[in-house]
């Protein structure tokens, strides 16, 4: 759930526009494609669920009627659910779905920080640093010097931050030297 923000329509679909590959114009045309009709039932979800708009006002944003909206948020539910070994129904779209939501919770929180996590690196140490897409949009990488690189990471506490900043799979053998709130 996105707290602590008014949430516009503008800054739902410029995120899931961006997250499901899919542009704002063609979320406002009619079309039965996959990455499409996923676009809409993201968007009026989110909506529907962190402003009091209705299901008409919704369904203006993206040129459908009431019904149509009630449809995509009947499946954006089902599609969120578990299966008995604990997977979602629809993996992919639980995914961007959540990376949605975080980026609106975080871009518009009223308490986000900027840390920066600096760690040490061998002067011969060439190896490209590859961030997992989750931290799209948390995460800016620059180096500082030859035996150092250093992390900018937006947070809306140094808790999430460290927990952000924990991708041990892309530093398991560089050693973090400082952590400064900026």
């Amino acid at each position: 759930m996105i707290t602590n923000f008014k949430l516009n329509a503008e800054s739902v679909f410029e995120q899931v526009s961006a997250v499901c590959g899919v542009s704002v114009a063609r979320m406002q045309t009619k079309g039965r494609q996959r990455e499409l009709v996923r676009a809409k039932r993201m968007f009026c979800a989110i909506l529907r669920e962190n402003t009091r708009l209705t299901f008409s006002e919704i369904g203006r944003h993206i040129n459908q009627d009431h019904s149509t909206v009630i449809h995509h948020i009947s499946k954006h539910k089902s599609s969120l659910v578990k299966n008995k070994k604990g997977n979602f129904i629809d993996i992919e779209y639980a995914e961007k779905y959540k990376e949605v939501d975080d980026i609106l919770n975080e871009r518009v929180s009223i308490t986000n920080h900027h840390y920066l996590f600096t760690y040490k690196i061998e002067e011969q140490d060439n190896r490209s640093i590859l961030l997992p897409g989750r931290l799209k949009g948390y995460v800016r990488i620059f180096k500082q010097s030859s035996c150092e690189m250093v992390f900018e990471c937006v947070a809306s506490s140094f808790i999430h931050a460290i927990n952000t900043m924990s991708i041990r799979e892309v530093f398991v053998d560089r050693e973090l030297i400082k952590v400064e709130k900026v």
